[in-house]
């Protein structure tokens, strides 16, 4: 079983990579 805070931890970091890159596609598009 995986602790829900280190998976939250790991995920969010990924996340956080993933909106950085939207972000600049989305301000490209602007």
């Amino acid at each position: 079983m995986i602790l829900e805070e280190e998976w939250d931890e790991e995920w969010d970091e990924e996340l956080e990579e993933e909106w950085e890159e939207e972000d600049l596609l989305e301000e490209e598009e602007w």
